[in-house]
């Protein structure tokens, strides 16, 4: 009887927790917060893992923004450092042809 308890239990306490630690470690590990845990059943352990996959929607969706804006500030650097070649390449185009201009400013 001692053991038939033990198994149930096991099966449905001490593997889902094992699972959500599971699941936690590679997300730490990898940094992939598009890896869900499984949900196993719709007790305490079942909201415990949708509260953990909802988290994770939220970071994955956060991480994705900050990436989009970073990806986007790179750009408009690379842009503006054109711009500003551009403008310094007819800058120093000016002063070779007025020297006495651009000696005065």
């Amino acid at each position: 009887m001692a053991y038939l308890l033990s198994r149930v239990l096991q099966r449905n306490i001490s593997k889902p927790i094992l699972d959500l630690v599971v699941t936690a470690t590679a997300i730490s590990h990898w940094r992939d917060y598009s890896v869900r845990a499984h949900k196993q059943g719709n007790d305490e352990l079942g909201l415990l893992t949708d509260a953990l996959n909802h988290m994770l929607e939220q970071v994955q969706r956060q991480n994705q923004t900050l990436s989009d804006f970073n990806q986007n500030l790179e750009q408009k650097v690379l842009e503006r450092t054109k711009e500003l070649q551009t403008l310094n390449k007819e800058l120093d185009s000016f002063r070779i042809r007025y020297p006495t201009i651009s000696a005065h400013h």
